[in-house]
C-alpha cells in the first residue's frame, strides 16, 4: 500500500501530490471529529436517560458539553505507554 503511494507522489506533479496530502488531512479531522461527535451522543444520551434513574437531582447535558468530556476522558484515559514483547 505504501508503495502505491509512494509511485503516485513519484508520477505525478508536486502541486497534485501537496493537494492530496491536503485532501487527506482534512479527512483525517473530519473523521476524528465524526467519531468524537459519535461517542459525545452517545454519552449524552446514556447520561440524560440513565443517570436520572440513579440521581433524581442529575442535571441533564447538552451535545457540546458531553463531547468535551468525552474528549477531555480520552486525553487523561488513553494509555501513552505500549509495551513489545520481543522474543
Amino acid at each position: 500500500m505504501l508503495n502505491k503511494i509512494a509511485d503516485f507522489f513519484d508520477e505525478h506533479e508536486t502541486g497534485v501530490a501537496i493537494a492530496l496530502s491536503i485532501l487527506l488531512v482534512i479527512l483525517s479531522l473530519g473523521i476524528a471529529f465524526g467519531i468524537t461527535c459519535f461517542w459525545g451522543w452517545v454519552f449524552m444520551l446514556v447520561w440524560n436517560n440513565l443517570l436520572p434513574l440513579f440521581w433524581a437531582e442529575a442535571p441533564t447535558i447538552g451535545f457540546w458539553l458531553a463531547v468535551g468530556i468525552v474528549f477531555v476522558v480520552r486525553l487523561l484515559f488513553k494509555p501513552t505507554v505500549t509495551v513489545n514483547n520481543k522474543n
